[in-house]
């Protein structure tokens, strides 16, 4: 990053911050904060862990669970704020999509390659990093592409997808709304931490 070697921020530590609006435009969705951690958005206990790669932001995780389904170990995840869904290898998505009970082909619903669900009720999909849980509510992890309702069931998309051909688990938009990313270069590790915004 050219910023920190040429000296242009305080500290080699850039913080990213996503807010939760749905489908809408013209909003600010978020904040990058370069030199430092964001202390306007995130909360003040951040929690780091080494990074497992030299060349990205990937970190060890001991496992992922949601309801009765669990993976572990889980050999590494990547940050990556250039992915709009969480992304798995396709044994893992399967897997999550039964347990939750969504589907392929739904009646008025243009599901594509993706799984369709109910909205609401959806148990968190849970990262143990460290020790330590890392609960995405289901607000994060699902879809609202507009109004799909079946029977009084609203529908959304399944924003967790298929990592195809790599055997590795990239956690985009949803991880990221629902923790503020800490990105220490110059320690090498990063850092999770509460939004304000968010209980």
């Amino acid at each position: 990053m050219h910023a920190i070697t040429d000296g242009l921020i305080d500290e080699p530590v850039f913080t990213v911050y996503l807010e939760r609006k749905g489908p809408v435009e013209n909003v600010e969705g978020g904040v990058f904060t370069w030199g430092g951690v964001d202390t306007q958005n995130c909360a003040a206990h951040v929690d780091y862990f080494p990074l497992s790669s030299n060349s990205t932001w990937s970190f060890q995780v001991d496992s992922i669970s949601l309801g009765n389904y669990s993976t572990t170990p889980v050999k590494s995840a990547l940050s990556d704020t250039g992915s709009g869904a969480i992304f798995a290898p396709q044994a893992d998505v399967d897997a999550i999509a039964k347990e939750l009970k969504a589907v392929k082909e739904l009646k008025a619903v243009k599901v594509g390659d993706n799984y369709a669900l109910p909205c609401d009720g959806n148990p968190d999909l849970v990262f143990t990093v460290g020790g330590k849980p890392f609960p995405i509510k289901t607000e994060n992890y699902v879809v609202d592409t507009g109004p799909k309702i079946i029977q009084g069931v609203k529908y959304c998309l399944l924003g967790i997808a298929p990592n195809r051909n790599i055997d590795k688990w990239t956690l985009g938009s949803p991880f990221i709304r629902q923790f503020c990313q800490i990105y220490d270069v110059g320690q090498k590790r990063i850092g999770f931490a509460q939004p304000i915004s968010q209980p």
